[in-house]
């Protein structure tokens, strides 16, 4: 076994971690992160150098499928500023990802370049008010000649109220089965569509989103895939929450390491009784029972991307990995938070934003309880 990274992903990896010290400093995130806004800078200064397309076929203006190298960029760019992984994830895993995987030609011709040249953001508004896990949907597609009307509310859409895309989970009804569900692209400048922004603890600025569909009027051709997709939103949902899950788990990793840094930066400086409170074994152990978490995440994200690269099937460790990855999150940000002591709950210090942001982890994309009774169902428990 190989665990070494390509030439090309060391080079990936190294740039992105480059551009995030001098892009992503403290004082900039910090800054960004209390106002509470979208950092649209960092995003466009991103795609200029080609990260947004690392998903998406070079004939659309991409770098070729590298999921692997997609989720270098994820965890670097956690480790300073987990919102702005969230930001990236949203084009590359939700727009280039998606429609290079699932879409029709014509909607790869109109929605690939852009996400590639400009990281046009990409939401997913597949859960509802009263179902984060989309088991349950009430939003309805009623099909009007060559047209279909959406009606219904969304809940939880990461983003969307940056969207210039949404990919909308609805019901249908074919003469075969009337509890068929279908997921259409939604541009998001369409008549009908509201979005109201939800205040969040984590994330500022890359938030989540309340979105209501009033008759949304679309031509079946939006249907995800082309008109041959109808009723193939369960089908095509495995696959995308695949890539979402993935992400997430590389921004978990990221922001693991990110936590444990900080906070190990303080024990080495901080001294009671003369003495550094990193030597102490209580504080000690805080540390090293997180960077074990923290590597062995990390290896089941990079195998779960490597297999993905490869055209494995591989849903199962990429839940895993996503289990794992969002436990570890939150043990490295609230170990922080004790070895930081009463500096730790101030918010002068970063690690109440890692503890804000990991949180939301541990039900973004699946819920835990979802997460492991997949993997459960894989071991025949279902």
């Amino acid at each position: 076994m190989d665990f070494e990274l390509t030439r090309e992903n060391v080079m990936i990896k190294n740039a992105i971690r480059d551009w995030v010290s001098k892009e992503c400093t403290r004082e900039i995130v910090s800054e960004l992160d209390e106002k509470g806004e979208y950092p649209k800078k960092l995003i466009k200064k991103l795609a200029k150098l080609g990260f947004g397309g690392m998903i998406i076929p070079e004939e659309y203006d991409g770098e070729g499928k590298n999921i692997l190298g997609a989720c270098l960029v994820v965890e670097e760019i956690a480790y300073a500023y987990p919102a702005l992984a969230n930001c990236y994830i949203s084009p590359t895993f939700f727009g280039g990802a998606v429609i290079s995987e699932l879409g029709s030609n014509s909607q790869k011709e109109k929605y690939l370049p852009k996400i590639a040249r400009d990281s046009i953001i990409t939401s997913l508004a597949f859960s509802e008010q009263n179902d984060a896990d989309a088991e349950i949907i009430s939003t309805t597609a009623e099909k009007q000649g060559d047209f279909y009307t959406l009606k219904g509310s969304k809940a939880y859409v990461s983003l969307a109220n940056q969207a210039d895309l949404l990919i909308v989970l609805a019901r249908t009804s074919t003469p075969e089965n009337s509890n068929d569900l279908t997921l259409f692209c939604v541009d998001t400048k369409t008549v009908g569509l509201a979005i109201e922004t939800v205040e969040t603890m984590g994330y500022q600025g890359a938030g989540f989103c309340n979105t209501k569909l009033n008759d949304v009027v679309l031509p079946a051709e939006a249907i995800l895939g082309g008109v041959g997709q109808l009723g193939q939103g369960r089908k095509q949902m495995e696959k995308i929450n695949d890539f979402a899950l993935l992400a997430y788990a590389a921004s978990a990793v990221g922001m693991s390491q990110g936590a444990f840094d900080y906070a190990l930066q303080h024990a080495k400086q901080r001294e009671q009784f003369g003495v550094a409170i990193g030597r102490f074994p209580a504080i000690g152990h805080l540390l090293t029972e997180v960077a074990c978490k923290i590597e062995a995440a990390r290896l089941m994200v990079y195998r779960a991307a490597w297999m993905a690269d490869k055209g494995k099937n591989c849903s199962k460790e990429i839940a895993m990995a996503k289990c794992i990855g969002a436990e570890v999150a939150v043990k490295s940000a609230m170990n922080g938070l004790q070895i930081l002591g009463g500096y730790g709950y101030t918010m002068e210090y970063d690690i109440q934003r890692y503890v804000r942001d990991s949180i939301a982890l541990l039900s973004t994309g699946k819920s835990m309880d979802s997460l492991k009774e997949k993997i459960g169902a894989s071991f025949g428990l279902a």
